[in-house]
């Protein structure tokens, strides 16, 4: 990490990969910052995922973007290739994805999930908790911003309300969680927490549905 995040962290950081800050930009979901997408057997289970080691599954991805625009893709090939990209060139290959026909659908080993669905965001929930939890790069960023407030503002490309599977308070709320965990304040979860938690707990789905309807 560069100079610019040794310094010591401001007030407020903005995370997008147009940050100020090398941190902002490391910890945005644009950055490549490679890591293992890991499904234990329970979680695999809970998926309904098959025909998968009995370890679970492990998919490498170069960057969260990567791993939110492969989901787009139903095509196993494809969808592998697509998770490993990063930046702009995930985001335009999660665009060019073949649209379902009816529901918008998301995939994982070719099995479908409603689009925003419990399971479609504890994917990318995970996606972001596994990136910090295992990149290195990645995680003293977030330690650096310390007790900074973090945000999440794009400016004239911010997504309109329904555009996005992740809306900025969920994405805020999930890098402040981790945050709290990699300073050892609290308890990491399991993908199994992170669905039981979207499925029950009623404020953070209206909060969810609050911009992404």
């Amino acid at each position: 990490m560069n100079a610019v995040v040794l310094a010591a962290a401001p007030g407020v950081i903005n995370i997008s990969s147009r940050s100020r800050y090398e941190a902002g930009k490391i910890c945005s979901n644009f950055a490549q910052t490679p890591f293992r997408f890991t499904l234990d057997a329970s979680a695999c289970a809970l998926l309904r995922l098959e025909r998968v080691a009995p370890s679970g599954l492990l998919l490498p991805a170069g960057s969260v973007e990567g791993l939110v625009q492969g989901l787009k893709i139903a095509d196993a090939a494809e969808q592998i290739r697509v998770f490993a990209l990063s930046g702009a060139e995930a985001k335009s290959a999660g665009r060019s994805a073949p649209q379902s026909v009816g529901e918008r659908m998301v995939y994982v080993r070719g099995v479908p999930f409603g689009y925003k669905s419990p399971e479609h965001r504890a994917l990318i929930e995970w996606a972001i908790r596994q990136k910090f939890g295992q990149n290195e790069t990645a995680r003293q960023a977030l330690l650096w911003t310390g007790e900074a407030t973090l945000t999440h503002n794009l400016g004239k490309f911010d997504p309109k309300p329904g555009k996005t599977s992740l809306p900025k308070e969920v994405f805020i709320r999930i890098l402040t969680e981790m945050r709290s965990v990699l300073f050892g304040r609290t308890l990491g979860k399991t993908f199994t927490q992170v669905l039981e938690e979207i499925n029950t707990d009623a404020n953070a789905e209206a909060q969810y549905y609050a911009e992404a309807v």
